[in-house]
Order: structure tokens, then C-alpha cells, then sequence
């Protein structure tokens, strides 16, 4: 999957390149502002001229600007199809970096526990240097008996999900 999405980003890359322009951020600063009431004089007004090109005198560009709005409206058409794709990854994205911060909340719990018998100390007070920083205090150490238990197995099953055996390995394939 991710080869056929490379090669799609690179072949939409491919086709916007002689279309897009990239302006720096002076050329940004420099340009008038277009909300939606400036978008319909805009659009309205180069429909007039367009029935009536004998009203404009033929140094102001108008052919040009009519077609730079007939690119610009095929453009927010494409731009709105990717902008619903990117809304799809960064949920994706966030549900992702959820889980796993859930689930290293709960290793992290059952290593706090057990860090001096598991012989990763060290390693934890490195961890705990993470919620200092923020001043934030991790979830609560409530784990207990078989509910303890189920958390180191699933310590213990992190190897494995490192390895591309768990949900993220159908991304890199």
C-alpha cells in the first residue's frame, strides 16, 4: 500500500507542478485579501466583462484573469477531494498516537511497579523524567492481581508488535 500511495503523491505532485505556484513569504504578505464576499465581485464581475469585453480597455488583462479563475475553480475542486483525504490521516493519526499512548501509560504502570525486580530502573526514572517536564503526574498506579498480570503480558507482547507483527505492519507492506 504505502508504494501505491508514494507513487500517487508523486504523480499528483507531477500534475499540480506546471499548474501551482509557491510564493514566498513576502509575495503572501503583498497579496490582497479574498474572503467569500470578495470571491463572488470577483467571480460576477469577470462574468460581466466576459459578456462585454468592449467595456474594458484591452490593457487591463481580463483574458488572463478569466482563465486564472477558471484554474482556480478546478483547483478548489481538488483541493477539497485532498483536503477530505488529509482529514482521514490526521484522524488516523490521532486515533493512532492514542492507542499507543494508552498503551504506554499502562506499560509504564506496570514497570514503575516492577522496574527494580524487571532489572529497568534506570531506564524507568529516564520515563518518569517525561511528567516532570510537563508537571504532569502519569494515570494512577491501580493496577492490581490478575489486572497487574494482564499488563505485564502485554509488556511483555511489545517486542512483537516492534517487530511488524501488530496492525501498523499492513502500512509498510
Amino acid at each position: 500500500m504505502a508504494h501505491t500511495v508514494d507513487l500517487s503523491i508523486t504523480a499528483l505532485d507531477t500534475e499540480f507542478t506546471p499548474i501551482v505556484q509557491p510564493l514566498s513569504e513576502a509575495e503572501r504578505r503583498n497579496l490582497l485579501g479574498v474572503g467569500p464576499a470578495k470571491e463572488t465581485f470577483i467571480g460576477d464581475c469577470l462574468a460581466l466583462v466576459a459578456a462585454h469585453p468592449s467595456l474594458v480597455p484591452a490593457v487591463v488583462p481580463v483574458a488572463d484573469a478569466i482563465r486564472d479563475w477558471a484554474t482556480r475553480e478546478q483547483l478548489l475542486a481538488r483541493r477539497w477531494a485532498i483536503a477530505a483525504i488529509l482529514r482521514k490521516i490526521d484522524d488516523t493519526l490521532a486515533g493512532l498516537e492514542g492507542d499507543c499512548h494508552a498503551t504506554a501509560l499502562e506499560a509504564y504502570q506496570v514497570l514503575v511497579r516492577g522496574g527494580t525486580r524487571l532489572g529497568v530502573e534506570p531506564e524507568v526514572a529516564q520515563l518518569r523524567q517525561h511528567f516532570a517536564r510537563y508537571g504532569a503526574k502519569p494515570a494512577p498506579e491501580n493496577a492490581t492481581g490478575a489486572n497487574a498480570n494482564n499488563q505485564a503480558a502485554k509488556i511483555e507482547s511489545l517486542p512483537a508488535a516492534a517487530s511488524g507483527e501488530g496492525s501498523s505492519a499492513s502500512l509498510a507492506a
